[in-house]
């Protein structure tokens, strides 16, 4: 079988279980989003020239691993649950003579899919909402919010590689809860 029949059967499947997957890219959006919003504030505040930037960045430095290991939880758990909804497709998949190794295939395209999808937009809503959540942040510590805005790159690649380990991740672990399981308890479940 050629690539581009995985990638158009991967297609086929998101767009069929669009209402299950709709929360993994709104979970992927959001998270990425915040994660993105957070590094950005960190380094906005270093380039800023107001008073006690060395704490608020500390704090900010500390609170992004921490919306980092959030999103890996909440894309797992999320992740989960579509697995959970789509074992028993996966098993007819086997019945009707697909290898585990093309469930493979399909189920890579598929992450791959969302990843682009769920980061992209992530990173857009994260651009866009960025100088809101910058100036109040400057106004919820009583500092002129006019001066330091700029779109962080660093922060954007920091997002960028992130979540793209988060997502193989999540591929990993769903070839492993394949590859594990017999065909008749993913026909079962």
């Amino acid at each position: 079988m050629n690539k581009g029949f995985y990638l158009k059967m991967a297609w086929g499947n998101i767009r069929k279980n669009r209402n299950i997957y709709l929360p993994y890219l709104l979970a992927a959006s959001v998270m990425t989003a915040l994660f993105y919003i957070q590094g950005s504030l960190c380094d906005m505040v270093d380039i800023s020239g107001m008073k006690g930037k060395r704490m608020m960045s500390s704090l900010l430095g500390i609170s992004t691993p921490i919306t980092g290991i959030f999103s890996l939880v909440i894309l797992f758990y999320v992740n989960s649950f579509v697995m959970k909804q789509r074992k028993k497709e996966f098993g007819l998949y086997c019945v009707l003579g697909m290898e585990r190794r093309h469930i493979a295939r399909i189920l890579f395209y598929e992450t791959l899919i969302l990843a682009v999808i769920g980061i992209g937009l992530g990173l857009l809503f994260g651009a866009l909402l960025d100088y809101l959540s910058y100036l109040l942040l400057m106004y919820l510590i009583g500092s002129p919010g006019g001066t330091g805005f700029s779109l962080s790159i660093n922060a954007f690649t920091d997002t960028l590689g992130i979540f793209a380990v988060i997502f193989l991740a999540v591929y990993l672990n769903n070839l492993r809860q394949i590859h594990f399981t017999s065909v008749i308890s993913l026909l079962k479940s």
